[in-house]
């Protein structure tokens, strides 16, 4: 890192970002406890000045350099019926399809991030019945 006096002065100390930018890019794979839970937990990171986004493990979620990428997880629904169940008017069960879809819009206004492209089916991983 470079070291300006004048700037330090100015500014203050500079983070070191580090120099570890290599992304492991990985997609879960559910285990037989995850069909019981109903759910998994995916991780994606964006790129702060791209729009790259990759998924990678659950232990990037603490890991992954905070200056260089921002990271967002959302609760992926893997089982239970395909659509909404209503009695009556009433929502009775969430549907996978309907979850999934609304977890990508709450990261998307809660964090600034869309994952509409990089989750273009709602049902991946579901176990339909």
């Amino acid at each position: 890192m470079i070291y300006n006096e004048t700037l330090s002065s100015q500014y203050g100390i500079f983070a070191d970002i580090g120099s570890a930018t290599n992304i492991v890019i990985s997609k879960p794979t559910p285990s037989d406890e995850d069909y019981t839970n109903g759910y998994i937990n995916r991780v994606f990171v964006k790129k702060v000045n791209e729009n790259v986004i990759h998924e990678v493990p659950y232990l990037y979620k603490v890991s992954v350099n905070q200056y260089l990428y921002k990271t967002v997880q959302v609760k992926w629904k893997i089982t239970g019926p395909k659509d909404n169940v209503y009695k009556g008017k009433i929502l009775d069960k969430a549907g996978v399809t309907e979850q999934n879809k609304f977890e990508i819009n709450r990261v998307k206004k809660e964090e600034g991030v869309d994952l509409s492209g990089v989750l273009n089916n709602p049902l991946e991983y579901w176990r339909g019945r």
